[in-house]
């Protein structure tokens, strides 16, 4: 079986799966997936509850109606009216199967069906997890049922690039090829350099804004006239010199 998920990286690679492979995605995948990917679907995922879930679909991009019209099963936290296709997710059963409730996202739900259902051979596509820090969590959740799985004798495909299941060896001399550590150099280089920009920036504005506050405090401009000591805060509004250093924030002087 194939668990397809959102990411760009691998997501379309499962076109290339033969005809009679279980598939199952989830959300809005609909929205994104070529229609090649759509006709292989066999089950598809919205676990999040119903009432929480509904309001705040954005119409144009036609949720709930592809759901209200689904040919296949979709698996709920519980059977809706709205949903004909709708199945209610057997949480219990694989929670016991798994060994308790450590599901931290839809793909976990999906990955854990799966392992329960009993499947030799379970491939991912569209799942990296790796580009917001939410994911810090539903990773280790994933990676854990993923070698769940592993131990239950069940195999594991993930494609080429994927981040999943990866990280360095520790305490262990290897042989590296050169081609890859000028490439992490380079990435290294370019980081620092990133960085290093990013830090004479801020320093810039704190020298900027540390100059406009003590000429605002004074009550003078940059050539030493007289004016009023205000300053423009972060939301707008005109603030007295005092209350900027007692804590505002400030964009510029006031003209």
């Amino acid at each position: 079986m194939c668990i397809v998920g959102l990411a760009p990286s691998s997501r379309d690679l499962a076109a290339q799966e033969p005809e009679g492979v279980e598939m199952w995605s989830l959300n809005m995948g609909h929205a994104t997936f070529s229609k090649e990917v759509m006709a292989k679907m066999t089950r598809w995922f919205q676990v999040h509850p119903y009432y929480e879930m509904a309001p705040r679909q954005n119409p144009r991009l036609g949720h709930l109606k592809w759901l209200r019209q689904a040919k296949i099963p979709v698996y709920m936290e519980e059977v809706h009216p709205d949903i004909p296709a709708s199945i209610r997710y057997p949480y219990e059963d694989v929670c016991r199967t798994i060994g308790g409730n450590y599901m931290t996202s839809e793909p976990s739900f999906m990955l854990a069906l799966a392992i329960h259902e009993g499947f030799e051979l379970i491939k991912i596509f569209g799942v990296d997890m790796d580009c917001d820090r939410e994911w810090a969590y539903e990773r280790s959740c994933f990676e854990h049922l993923l070698g769940f799985a592993m131990g239950r004798g069940i195999k594991v495909m993930l494609p080429e690039g994927c981040p999943l299941l990866k990280g360095p060896l520790y305490a262990k001399t290897v042989d590296v090829p050169s081609s890859y550590m000028v490439e992490r150099l380079r990435q290294v280089k370019e980081k620092e350099i990133e960085l290093v920009g990013e830090i004479n920036r801020n320093l810039g504005h704190q020298e900027i804004l540390e100059e406009l506050i003590e000429l605002a405090y004074q009550g003078k401009d940059k050539l030493g006239n007289a004016r009023t000591g205000h300053l423009v805060s972060a939301d707008g509004q005109v603030v007295d010199a005092l209350g900027i250093l007692t804590g505002g924030s400030v964009q510029t002087l006031v003209k």
